[in-house]
């Protein structure tokens, strides 16, 4: 009789944990790590933000991340900065090394020759070919990248006021 109740009062506590998951919940404990984390990727930055809501989407078993409110600066300047979200695998969250399925960032309308310099983190070469064309514009769009499928990895977005360096052999 009290395997069953045991067993009952497990079965419940799995249940109702796994309903706070899928609605999700908010929680500011793990700002500093996450903070750390992207710091210590992308240099001269400093971001902010006030939580993180976590969530689980049952269809394919990930974790969700989004974090609120972002404020994002780059060398002392301002990257209008709408979403940041991230998906990781359930099971990696319990293994050392973590399994990220997507990543998505969404930008508010930005100047480019801002953003040019964080582009050297990622890629050097384009940096400098960036660099040298680019003379001012702005930059407005999303980023959705698939790690599962480096193909399914997309940029849309709006290029405004684009002034740009034309060589005459072109």
């Amino acid at each position: 009789m009290k395997l069953i109740k045991s067993l009952s009062f497990a079965l419940v506590f799995v249940f109702v944990g796994f309903l706070i998951l899928i609605n999700g919940f908010t929680t500011s404990l793990i700002n500093t790590t996450v903070k750390t984390k992207i710091e210590e990727r992308l240099t001269n930055s400093k971001i902010n933000f006030s939580n993180i809501k976590i969530s689980l989407n049952p269809s394919n078993f990930a974790i969700n991340a989004k974090l609120n409110n972002p404020k994002f600066f780059f060398k002392n300047k301002e990257i209008e900065v709408k979403k940041i979200s991230t998906q990781l695998d359930f099971v990696s969250i319990f293994q050392e090394h973590k399994k990220f399925k997507s990543f998505f960032l969404e930008l508010g309308k930005t100047d480019i020759l801002t953003l040019i310099p964080l582009v050297k983190d990622f890629n050097s070469r384009v940096h400098q070919q960036f660099l040298a064309r680019v003379l001012s514009g702005y930059l407005e769009g999303s980023v959705s990248i698939d790690f599962d499928k480096k193909s399914n990895s997309k940029f849309e977005g709006n290029l405004s006021d684009l002034t740009v360096q034309v060589y005459e052999n072109l």
